[in-house]
């Protein structure tokens, strides 16, 4: 779903909400993804996922939001006591990995549909190198903004 159907959708959500009922909203930020290094080991490099991430970012429009917009539409909808909050992927350590390789199959279903220059072989090999770096310290992290708000009771 694109920014574009934020203020349908929520209308939608507000007319099915029985009064009290509450909304929990939750857009990943994958524009902003950044592949990162646990520790400074000069073999690790993070220069095959952010060479994928570069070809990808400007021919995905909807990898970055404003996430100050959908505070908006909700209160404008009439939700009350909206509240944002932001978790990075990588706050637990244990978990990167993890986070990584969800990242890493999500591009290996879009990513050879872009324009890249690749052929099928090259694709290939990319996203084999990037499960390869994620095997190593690096790890990808993006954030994950979290609305919540209520339909107010009535009068």
């Amino acid at each position: 779903m694109g920014e574009e159907d934020w203020e349908v959708v929520t209308k939608n959500i507000f007319a099915m909400l029985k009064p009290g009922g509450r909304i929990q909203w939750l857009e990943s930020d994958f524009g902003g993804a950044r592949w990162l290094r646990s520790n400074s080991t000069p073999s690790t490099t993070t220069s095959v996922s952010e060479e994928l991430h570069s070809i990808m970012r400007p021919q995905i429009r909807h990898w970055s939001f404003a996430p100050r917009e959908l505070e908006d539409i909700l209160k404008n909808q009439g939700f009350q006591d909206v509240k944002q909050d932001i978790l990075s992927t990588d706050r637990i350590p244990g978990l990167r990995r993890a986070w990584s390789l969800i990242e890493i199959g999500a591009m290996e279903g879009f990513f050879p549909g872009l324009r890249h220059g690749f052929d099928e072989g090259e694709c290939r090999e990319k996203l084999n190198a990037m499960k390869e770096e994620a095997q190593t310290d690096v790890y990808v992290r993006w954030n994950i903004h979290v609305w919540i708000g209520r339909k107010p009771l009535p009068n």
